[in-house]
């Protein structure tokens, strides 16, 4: 996995109007609902957004037809897994773009939506594959550093050992 951080020198990121924050289950169109929590009762992101810990974004070009979204979640879900990269974050992801759309921009729009509604006061930091080349380069194009690249060793979904193997 490669960890990259947000600088803050690198500014607030941007505001864009044709994209929708939604703060609870309630406030999400059923149309979408369909696509982003299909089945909410197994799904870890209905939980979260039950507790307050996550925030859904929503790009719909149209405003019927769901483009694009992703996920601002609250560090605690992380803290006892990522411990070792930071104390306390924002964690942006996962992000996903409707095969259609994908080379239009969308995802870098998300990316600079969430970092702009994100709190300042900690690290935002967002994790992507080694081989999604793609998302690395729409996460650099944003503004974000590489801060490593790990291996992660998780014994029976408890025990958690993260080991650096790039800087």
């Amino acid at each position: 996995m490669r960890f990259y951080i947000y600088p803050t020198r690198q500014g607030n990121g941007r505001i864009y109007n044709d994209i929708k924050v939604y703060s609870s289950y309630a406030e999400i169109p059923m149309h979408f609902r369909k696509i982003v929590l299909p089945s909410p009762m197994i799904h870890v992101m209905f939980y979260r957004l039950m507790h307050n810990k996550v925030k859904l974004i929503c790009y719909s070009e149209n405003g019927q037809q769901l483009d694009g979204y992703g996920w601002i979640q609250d560090w605690q879900a992380f803290q006892y897994r990522f411990g070792t990269i930071a104390n306390w974050a924002t964690m942006l992801g996962y992000y996903w773009i409707t095969p259609e759309a994908r080379g239009c921009g969308y995802y870098s729009r998300l990316l600079e939506h969430s970092i702009a509604i994100s709190s300042k006061e900690f690290p935002i930091l967002i994790y992507t594959s080694k081989d999604n080349e793609l998302s690395q380069k729409s996460i650099e194009k944003v503004g974000f550093i590489l801060l490593g690249e790990w291996e992660i060793y998780l014994w029976f979904r408890v025990f958690v050992h993260l080991r650096k193997i790039t800087v």
